[in-house]
């Protein structure tokens, strides 16, 4: 689901702005974007249904046609909580996280599909909450915010687009973990908030 989420993401926040320039009735639009919500909600629960979310077990040469990208997150997930209990204030500083987890995949999964691909936290919310704790996950949290009230304020609906697709991104992906994903939202960003000089 992780590289399909910002293609669907994409289609339906594209489709939900035409239709917002097509229809001026808002009740029409809001019933249009209940009744797409509850097919998807229908579709996606059918979908979830039939994965496999144990934890992987056995050795990845021999058991990887098994083994599931469901299960792979499932234990990356299931590391990444455990580690937060223990440090959920101020977290373990952004170095530390990837040994963490690596420590805690030896630890606590019997597999060694994680040391064969150094598996990262794959949410990056829970990276943030893994790096900096509760304190850093809020001021993240903030600095996606402004983008949303940014592009309210000025009516700019590319770039509210831009900011929902990484919001909705980020819960499958550690797309600001990467250089590519860095430049991506910082470019962007700064392009569309500063285009317009009122917005502050």
């Amino acid at each position: 689901m992780g590289a399909r989420l910002p293609l669907i993401t994409t289609i339906l926040l594209v489709t939900i702005t035409f239709l917002l320039k097509i229809i001026k009735k808002r009740a029409v639009l809001i019933g249009a974007f209940l009744i797409g919500s509850i097919i998807l909600g229908v579709v996606i629960t059918k979908k979830v249904a039939t994965y496999n979310f144990t934890l992987p077990e056995g050795n990845y040469d021999i058991e990887h046609k098994d083994m599931t990208s469901e299960q792979i997150r499932t234990g990356i997930y299931y590391c990444a909580v455990d580690l937060i209990k223990n440090s959920w204030i101020v977290g373990y500083g952004i170095g530390d996280v990837d040994n963490k987890l690596q420590n805690c995949y030896k630890e606590k999964i019997k597999s060694d599909v994680y040391q064969t691909f150094n598996y990262n936290s794959h949410n990056q919310y829970l990276h943030f909450l893994l790096s900096n704790g509760l304190i850093g996950l809020l001021l993240f949290l903030i600095s996606l915010a402004l983008p949303i009230y940014i592009s309210y304020q000025t009516s700019n609906s590319l770039y509210m687009l831009l900011s929902l697709l990484l919001i909705i991104s980020l819960f499958t992906e550690n797309v600001l973990s990467r250089h590519d994903g860095i430049l991506f939202f910082s470019f962007f960003s700064s392009i569309f908030a500063f285009r317009n000089n009122n917005v502050f």
